[in-house]
């Protein structure tokens, strides 16, 4: 039997900071806390941030625009995201994204 999922709650800003592709992400929830079940982070960047084209074999992904622009390549179609939008990318789809600018961007993953 699967132990059951505990409430998890935090203030803004708390979480485990990770290096990846040059910015900080913030780990909000570790998937060993969902037991394997999902993530979430916070993922923030300067204008011209984000990671190379990539897919994951064995997750879904989605992320919503917390601040910023974005466009968003999923699978040869682009799409432009802004505050409030989201995007969900089914496993083994090839996607990436970039943060437009003029500031800094932030998503949820």
């Amino acid at each position: 039997m699967q132990a059951r999922l505990q409430e998890i709650v935090s203030a803004p800003g708390e979480g485990r900071k990770v290096s990846v592709f040059g910015t900080l992400l913030t780990i909000r929830v570790a998937s060993a806390t969902s037991g394997g079940d999902f993530a979430v982070w916070e993922d923030s960047g300067p204008p011209g941030y984000g990671p190379p084209r990539h897919l994951h074999l064995n997750v879904d992904e989605a992320f919503q625009v917390l601040d910023g622009h974005y466009r968003v390549w999923c699978d040869g179609r682009t799409y432009e995201l802004g505050p409030g939008a989201m995007a969900m990318v089914p496993k083994g789809t090839p996607h990436a994204f970039r943060c437009l600018g003029p500031g800094p961007g932030r998503l949820l993953t």
